[in-house]
């Protein structure tokens, strides 16, 4: 879903950096679209690699006007089968993960605006299947935990917004 993405915004002519853990293929993704595009490895569960990564896009291309925050993974098979450990990385990546997207990704927001006042945040959860089907249960709660209840906070906070600093 990502390279569909980068691939759609870079077609319309925008600056994209496409960001992952999984190196070979990002760089080689950005190789693909051309100039500006660039790859910079980010662990969405990182803090720090969510304030560097923003921030060095700013520096390098300019401001931010699309997040598209659409990391997620999913550990198939039964609940019971599943360790404690799993359930956290599932949890870790596809909720913390969007919600460190959202909440340091306004790092780079214009002076006075907020986040959804400037930038864009397409919010997507993993593929799941539907419920009974052996799949697993962290991802559903997604699009309800972060992405939609935190996208909805994000565009009535910040500078100059209600509840903004």
């Amino acid at each position: 879903m990502g390279s569909a993405v980068a691939r759609a915004l870079a077609a319309e002519g925008a600056s994209v950096v496409i960001t992952d853990v999984r190196d070979p293929e990002g760089t080689d993704l950005a190789a693909g679209l051309g100039d500006p595009a660039r790859f910079v490895h980010v662990d969405v569960t990182s803090e720090d690699d969510w304030q560097r990564a923003p921030a060095d896009t700013e520096r390098e291309l300019g401001p931010v006007s699309v997040l598209a925050n659409i990391a997620g993974i999913i550990d198939w098979g039964r609940m019971e089968e599943q360790s404690p450990a799993s359930f956290r990385r599932v949890v870790d990546v596809n909720l913390t993960g969007a919600w460190l997207g959202i909440a340091r990704g306004r790092t780079v927001a214009a002076p006075g605006g907020g986040w959804c006042h400037r930038q864009h945040v397409l919010p997507a959860a993993p593929v799941t299947r539907p419920a009974g089907t052996g799949g697993t249960t962290p991802c559903p709660a997604r699009p309800y935990g972060t992405c939609a209840g935190r996208c909805r906070s994000a565009g009535t906070s910040g500078p100059g917004r209600p509840g903004g600093r």
